[in-house]
């Protein structure tokens, strides 16, 4: 059977049979028998032309023109047909692993390198948190002029980078996608892509954002990709607790402070026993971040607020109500909060005014904090003597915090918590603030 013809056919062997008229043996052997003898047959027509032109034409003719077969090497030219057959599926299989989708981490260094060649690598969708640092400089740049600064940045790095609908419910909207769509934005179209975390947010962009791009989240700081950008703005990212949905704010834990380990405070209520009572009852995901509680933008108290997924905001709400009541029980991680819900209200001018009064008068204007060392684990059970004999268990840091205030303290109890410090082997006690000088 006949192989099909190479890829490359036309262009490497289609002259040889394009040109050349190939004849067998016998037939050149009858073809310069015949031209002697008509040379012969007729002398009166040679002349010096004749003469100068047989020689050349002879040659000519039967090595440019007319070819004889064993001498067209044949096996040769098969040979090469057959390298040639192998090397085209070479490159098929090649190109067929090149149009292979990549997995795994981009590097953000090559996404400079090389901004128009990334059809073939993966682009990355994440959600990620801008956080202002503190003790930041004051911007002079809208919160939109901000978003738009991001949003270029983004672009130049990476070509095939877009703004992405934060909420869910807009998930069918137009990305951003290109640098002339960015300049057109407006603070309405901007709350498409960009959720601030302050209602009144007017020169940061502190908040959520939803991107798509071939930076993978873990080199999306590095110098190469937005690290620039996030230093000379002062600002940090982090990715998004949930990476499904949208998170919003639900509440706030009044009486809580600056000092609360955070991480080992959300590991306490998930760890808690009336948290998801039924393995189906499942309450999702929230976090807790240290923000402003304020009041008119002047008065403010820096306090924990809860936020949690868009599908879950009602049953959390519910969920921190019943466990943050403000009644007298076992809390957990030792911390007797009250929960002040957000979701589906509006808190009133008077009312956020008597929240502020009642942090205040509990936790005081300010907190100092010592250090201690050298206790067991806080965790470490305690056997105490009661009155009627039967002993009545504690732990190390129930006891620490139920020690009584110091005369002129606002509050009875000594010590607001106690933290354990990273790496050391001290631990954080806040205490409130004294009344009166020289404490």
């Amino acid at each position: 059977s006949i192989a099909p013809k190479p890829f490359f056919w036309n262009n490497y062997f289609a002259p040889l049979y394009q040109f050349v008229k190939m004849s067998d043996a016998e037939d050149m052997e009858e073809l310069d028998q015949f031209t002697d003898d008509t040379n012969l047959a007729n002398p009166g027509h040679r002349d010096e032309s004749s003469d100068s032109e047989t020689s050349t034409s002879k040659s000519s003719g039967r090595r440019g023109i007319q070819l004889n077969v064993s001498d067209t090497g044949i096996a040769t030219i098969s040979r090469i047909i057959e390298e040639q057959l192998a090397r085209d599926q070479e490159h098929e299989c090649d190109d067929e692993i090149s149009r292979r989708p990549r997995h795994g981490f981009i590097s953000a260094s090559d996404t400079i390198q090389a901004p128009t060649t990334q059809e073939n690598r993966s682009l990355w969708k994440y959600r990620l948190s801008l956080i202002r640092r503190r003790f930041a400089s004051a911007h002079s740049m809208s919160t939109l002029d901000l978003c738009k600064s991001f949003a270029l940045d983004l672009f130049y790095r990476d070509k095939q980078a877009s703004l992405l609908p934060i909420s869910a419910a807009h998930a069918a909207f137009t990305p951003l996608t290109s640098v002339k769509q960015v300049h057109t934005l407006d603070p309405s179209r901007m709350k498409i892509f960009f959720t601030p975390w302050a209602r009144n947010q007017t020169r940061s962009l502190s908040g959520d954002i939803y991107i798509q791009t071939v930076i993978h989240p873990d080199h999306f700081k590095e110098t190469m990709a937005m690290g620039e950008w996030l230093v000379s703005n002062e600002y940090d990212a982090r990715l998004s607790v949930s990476q499904s949905e949208e998170m919003r704010m639900i509440g706030v834990l009044l009486y809580s402070n600056q000092f609360i380990n955070r991480d080992n405070l959300s590991k306490a209520i998930i760890d808690d026993p009336s948290w998801n009572p039924d393995e189906e009852d499942d309450y999702g995901i929230f976090n807790l971040s240290l923000r402003n509680f304020s009041l008119d933008n002047q008065t403010a108290i820096r306090i924990l607020f809860v936020s949690t997924e868009v599908s879950k905001m009602e049953k959390m709400t519910q969920r921190f109500s019943s466990l943050y009541d403000g009644s007298s029980k076992k809390y957990p991680y030792c911390a007797p909060f009250l929960f002040v819900p957000l979701y589906k209200c509006t808190l009133s001018h008077e009312f956020r005014a008597q929240l502020i009064r009642m942090h205040m008068d509990r936790v005081g204007e300010s907190l100092k904090a010592i250090t201690i060392k050298g206790m067991h684990s806080l965790e470490t059970t305690v056997g105490l003597k009661t009155s009627s004999g039967n002993p009545t268990y504690s732990t190390v840091k129930e006891l620490l915090l139920g020690l009584p205030a110091s005369q002129g303290m606002v509050t009875h109890f000594l010590f607001h918590n106690i933290e354990p410090q990273a790496n050391s082997d001290f631990y954080l006690a806040p205490m409130f603030a004294p009344t009166v000088a020289g404490f």
